[in-house]
């Protein structure tokens, strides 16, 4: 089948057309309309990816630029993992989170902002203009000095203000104030607003602050923040000395880079890295804080770069233009550029907004001026700012008309006569700004009058061939330089400065590569060999292995003064430029120059660890990888390729390591094999080319050893006392790698105090039976092939003290019961009964004569709840108590929970015994 021109021709239309609209799509969809006539409301400045807009009389969004404005009617809105913050002309700051959109109006008397969906910050400015932020639900006005945080889920709006008071206008007209530090949470359903109570309510940093370090730009140095909180009681109770638990993370579920601090009250002071930020703040009890997200940035302020400090301006009728620049800081928006005639900018002359880092003025007259320039930014200055930095400059009005200053050729330059017809030679100078041409003169030393006068409109002349005049003789010449104003008037000349001709035409010498250089194998056809000749006669390159040239390799005739290596192969070589006679004989030649051509260097191996044999690490441990120097190496690039991309790209690599060894921490990605690939090469210097090497290729098999977590209990827990007793407390822990060796320690009292108990455990877990009351901390500590895994952190927990058993119910004798001789005849035993108490194993009954304290009789019982005493004896005529306690052993016949006493009394009434007497008078035998 083929093409007919016809096919071909509507091909290429098609095509062509396809490109086009595409073209235009592209164009349409980076499209940025302007808003003739209307005033800018304020900046946008992306923090994270970018924001788009949707314009009043637009038909679809568009993208917006950073740093770009934007206007009344506005509906600003920004994607997943977008955030973005406007900085308004009234020095309003608005913040936007992802996922937020809001329209901006603000045509009437009162700023409105249409929050329809996300999370926005916004501070009021120090001006008596206010904000209204609306919704379905009514509208928030946040008054001067005010910040306020607004955030919607679902068909709430919540409102949090940091700093001064907001104002609620519900949609049925009612009003209610929100003051600092309070949270109001809106229904959208049916307009009910409910005051949130928080535990623990955080103060500072503010929610969504932008902190700014200005003492140092190094993102890895931290910086000192402070850190307070208030208790969320409405009395305002709480402990003296509160603890509580700071935790600081990257993400919002702090599961990540998460830093724990303990603090005792309600502020702290804690370092902090450059970055995006989470807090929250634990009590003992476990209560916890809404999360709060900051940022931190550290920068160096703009400092004046020019003009120099006290540098002088001159001029005599043309006001000259000055031209102020200085260092830029990536988180300004602007600079405010001030300029006066005193040092204090009381009454600047001039002080304005400049969005670049340069700026010139050219109506300044005389006098002595100062200037500087301040960064406008919209963070919060965590430090004290560094002194701005004045400068001053003079500007002076002379009538003199002064001599210039010249730059180029130096004083007793040599050069070759001969180089005049091509290369030429140069002279230049220092502009005068009220110069409209100059003169350039050249003289001899022993003439006062000038050879050669040469004009120029430019700060520069270019002599070549004949233009050079007397300076093509070899000799000694002078040359001087002077301008003309626009009236015709002549400045005095410049300093002199002296040039020497040389004669240099029967020369012939090597330049590049100097003897002993070294060219690598892949450079050879691009390294170039050059030599001066003067000679015009014909003209040779020679190679040879030997210095005395008898094995060439390579000869060129060549007409200029450079020559591209060839292919050769490695090796020792040498060279050299010969000039030949017209009957072939040489005429003159250089002296011998020696290269060598080298292959690669060798791919280095590694050392440390050994390649393919297994290793362990522990989480966010650093490993030190070594490998065995490449002789000739000057530096080495290092690569840490995963599996998780089949080793496409590095996880890990950098460019010029001088080192045989790197530290890298390979704790933080998961175990498993790795290749590293490591190269070495030689830089280029004035004895060699750069040589690259083989890429030596090892494999790491990392295996990752992770911390022993504690699980349970939880730090905090109450344990009943009797649970504790009978079943113990189970200490265990979670781990991904079943350490070697393991210890429970269990610590009474403080942690790290009086150690209660310590043991290996089984598993995971381990029993400690038999706790009696109090506080106690623990812990786990364990070893892995050498490597201490030992749990990061001690828990607590409180065992309750054991209740007492209940008062037993005495039944028998009835309180206050009297035994006399009429029961005594009855029976001659005496029963004490009472009602079992649950959960005693046993009862103690002790018998005392009141007022006595000693027991006259001491029972136990482990079966009944009764006690027929028949032996009287012990007792006698009085009052007596009998008491009697419940009581629990447990089965190692340990007292394991005691009882509450009960007592009753009871008296025994017996008449006196009389002496007894005979009945008659016989006298009694026996005994």
């Amino acid at each position: 089948m083929k093409f007919s021109v016809s096919d071909t021709l509507v091909t290429g239309a098609v095509i062509a057309l396809s490109c086009g609209l595409l073209y235009l799509f592209i164009l349409d969809m980076n499209t940025v309309t302007g808003r003739s006539g209307q005033a800018v409301l304020g900046t946008v400045v992306f923090k994270k990816l970018s924001a788009t807009r949707h314009p009043v009389d637009g038909l679809s969004w568009e993208r917006m630029h950073n740093n770009g404005p934007v206007f009344d009617s506005d509906t600003l809105r920004t994607a997943d993992s977008s955030e973005a913050a406007i900085y308004f002309e009234d020095g309003t700051s608005l913040d936007l989170g992802e996922n937020t959109m809001l329209k901006l109006s603000f045509g009437g008397p009162v700023k409105s902002l249409e929050f329809l969906e996300g999370e926005i910050t916004v501070g009021g400015s120090a001006s008596e203009s206010n904000y209204s932020i609306s919704s379905r639900a009514g509208s928030i006005t946040v008054g001067k000095d005010s910040l306020a945080t607004f955030s919607r889920d679902k068909d709430t709006v919540s409102v949090e203000v940091s700093r001064g008071e907001a104002t609620l206008v519900a949609a049925n007209g009612s009003t209610q104030t929100i003051a600092q530090k309070q949270e109001l949470a809106v229904s959208l359903s049916d307009g009910k607003a409910t005051f949130v109570s928080r535990p623990i309510v955080p103060l500072k940093p503010e929610r969504n602050a932008r902190l700014l370090d200005l003492k140092t730009a190094r993102s890895d140095a931290p910086a000192e923040l402070d850190f307070a909180w208030q208790n969320g009681k409405a009395d305002g109770a709480g402990e003296s000395s509160p603890e509580f638990t700071v935790e600081i993370s990257s993400v919002k579920n702090f599961t990540q880079d998460l830093s724990e601090f303990s603090v005792t009250g309600l502020s702290a002071r804690i370092p902090v890295m450059q970055g995006s930020w989470y807090w929250r703040v634990r009590d003992a009890s476990g209560k916890e804080s809404p999360a709060h997200r900051f940022s931190l940035t550290g920068a160096s302020p703009p400092v004046p770069a020019f003009p120099p400090d006290r540098s002088e301006y001159h001029y005599r009728k043309i006001k000259p233009e000055v031209l102020f620049a200085w260092t830029g800081m990536e988180e300004a928006s602007a600079y405010l550029f001030e300029l006066a005639l005193e040092p204090s900018f009381d009454k600047p002359y001039l002080k304005t907004r400049v969005s670049a880092t340069s700026f010139s003025v050219s109506d300044l007259g005389e006098g002595l001026w100062y200037w500087r320039v301040k960064p406008v930014h919209g963070f919060t200055e965590i430090s004290s700012s560094p002194a701005i930095e004045c400068r001053s400059f003079k500007i002076a009005k002379s009538g003199m008309m002064k001599s210039l200053d010249v730059s180029t050729p130096f004083a007793g330059l040599l050069y070759q006569i001969q180089e005049l017809d091509g290369k030429g030679i140069s002279f230049a100078w220092i502009p005068q700004t009220e110069a409209v041409s100059y003169e350039l003169s050249l003289s001899s030393p022993g003439l006062s009058a000038p050879i050669l006068t040469i004009p120029s409109t430019t700060p520069y002349i270019r002599l070549v061939g004949a233009q050079c005049g007397p300076l093509l003789k070899s000799g000694v010449w002078n040359w001087t330089v002077r301008w003309i104003d626009k009236e015709g008037n002549r400045s005095p000349e410049s300093a002199v400065r002296r040039l020497n001709g040389v004669d240099g035409s029967i020369a012939i010498r090597a330049v590049f590569p100097p003897d002993g250089y070294r060219i690598a194998d892949s450079l050879a056809s691009n390294t170039r060999f050059s030599w001066k000749s003067n000679i015009a006669a014909r003209t040779t390159f020679v190679v040879s292995r030997s210095a005395d040239f008898s094995e060439p390799v390579y000869q060129e005739t060549v007409t200029a003064e450079t020559l591209l290596g060839k292919a050769w192969l490695p090796g020792d070589y040498f060279w050299k430029i010969r000039t030949m006679n017209i009957d072939g004989s040489v005429f003159m030649e250089t002296s011998a120059r020696s290269f060598a051509i080298v292959n690669p260097l060798p791919g280095p191996l590694l050392l440390k660890p050994s390649s393919g044999v297994q290793f362990y690490l522990r989480e966010r441990d650093a490993l030190t990888i070594v490998w065995d120097p490449v002789p000739g190496a000057d530096y080495y690039t290092l690569g840490i390729y995963s599996p998780a991309d089949n080793y496409a790209s590095p996880v890990f690599e950098r460019g010029f390591l001088e080192k045989t060894e790197i530290s890298y921490p390979l704790g933080n990605l998961p175990g498993g094999k790795y290749l590293v690939r490591i190269q070495g090469l030689a830089a280029e210097s004035d004895m060699s080319t750069r040589i690259i090497g083989y890429i030596g290729e090892s494999e790491l098999a990392y295996r990752q050893l992770t911390y022993l977590a504690l699980q349970n209990p939880e730090n905090g827990s109450v344990i009943s006392g009797l649970e504790a007793r009978r079943k113990g407390v189970t200490l265990m822990y979670r781990t991904d790698n079943v350490p070697d060796e393991q210890k429970f320690i269990l610590f009474k009292g403080n942690p790290g105090g009086s150690e209660f108990a310590r043991a290996s455990g089984r598993g995971n877990t381990y029993v400690q039976k038999k706790l009696p009351p109090g506080r106690y901390y623990w812990t786990v500590t364990g070893t892995l092939v050498g490597f201490d895994i030992s749990a990061k952190e001690t828990r607590s927990f409180d065992v309750l003290p054991i209740p007492l058993l209940p008062r037993a119910e005495l039944l028998e004798p009835v309180p206050d019961t009297v035994i006399g001789p009429v029961q005594l005849r009855t029976s001659r035993t005496i029963s004490f009964r009472w009602n079992p108490v649950e959960g005693a194993s046993q009862y103690l009954l002790s018998i005392s004569k009141q007022g006595s304290g000693m027991p006259v009789l001491v029972e136990n019982r482990t079966e009944g709840t009764q006690l027929i005493l028949k032996d009287l004896a012990p007792l006698a005529k009085g009052t007596f108590v009998w008491k009697l306690e419940a009581l629990s052993y447990d089965s190692d016949g340990e007292l394991e929970q005691s009882g509450t006493p009960v007592e009753s009394f009871f008296s025994i009434d017996l008449p006196a015994v009389k002496k007894a007497r005979a009945t008659n008078g016989d006298q009694l035998y026996g005994r």
